[in-house]
């Protein structure tokens, strides 16, 4: 089983939104996925779920097994770990308990037999709960929007990513980076993606941009996916998921 994270510690950047259309994408392609809502929010479990009984703090807190808290959605092949964004236990978890190998050593473990890809959304933090996610899943993929401040969320995200190899022997893989909400009326825009691959002229990542579209907010209002009819997504938006996707394989 492969697992990805996508992360960022800021909020708003689309890592919801980027996460659960891969997570889709993978299942419509045939692959069992798990999707694990590691977002005290829980905006991705609300998206995909009508209706659960138990959350991840549950597991963290070893109230109950891994694969009681995997709940189905309405997704062919795509299952859910979720968390409730209100009344739920995760952020207490966050805060106050420190078990960094807990993802690598408890819980994916007991997914690898039943899923062939794990996609974690994660919280607008990088502390101590979220380096134990980086450091359990095979690769990080940072979400930034393409705006006057993404040059500076990525150097401080790669800055908190450097120290964790010397923390706790495991380095984080991050090799892919999703530039997110590109609309190309926008001039400045040009700017800002000129400045990333000036910064990246050794070709150390490989850039991924998602278009601006409403598709996203449309499809989490009705409890849909971009894949619905319905939200009338753009044709690119798709295939840049498809592209993403396609790198992940």
């Amino acid at each position: 089983m492969k697992s990805y994270a996508f992360a960022l510690q800021k909020g708003g950047t689309g890592k919801t939104s980027i996460s659960v259309s891969v997570a889709v994408n993978l299942a419509n392609r045939g692959k069992r996925v798990v999707y694990i809502d590691c977002d005290p929010q829980g905006n991705s479990s609300s998206w995909l779920l009508n209706d659960f009984d138990h959350e991840l703090a549950d597991i963290l807190y070893g109230k109950i097994p891994v694969l009681e808290c995997v709940y189905q959605s309405d997704v062919e092949n795509l299952f859910v770990i979720p968390t409730f964004g209100v009344g739920g236990s995760l952020k207490q978890f966050a805060k106050n308990e420190h078990y960094p190998f807990i993802f690598q050593k408890k819980i994916l473990p007991e997914l690898e037999q039943h899923f062939d890809y794990c996609i974690f959304d994660t919280s607008p933090a990088f502390d101590e709960f979220e380096k134990s996610i980086f450091i359990g899943c095979n690769e990080v993929v940072p979400v930034l929007k393409l705006d006057e401040f993404s040059k500076d969320g990525w150097q401080i995200f790669t800055q908190n990513l450097a120290p964790v190899e010397a923390q706790y022997g495991v380095k984080p893989v991050f090799k892919k980076i999703v530039l997110n909400q590109q609309d190309k009326r926008l001039k400045t825009q040009s700017a800002y993606l000129d400045a990333f691959n000036a910064i990246n002229s050794s070709n150390v990542f490989e850039f991924i941009i998602i278009p601006t579209d409403p598709a996203f907010s449309k499809s989490q209002s009705i409890h849909t996916t971009i894949y619905d009819k319905i939200v009338s997504t753009k044709p690119e938006t798709l295939t840049a998921i498809s592209d993403l996707v396609e790198r992940l394989l």
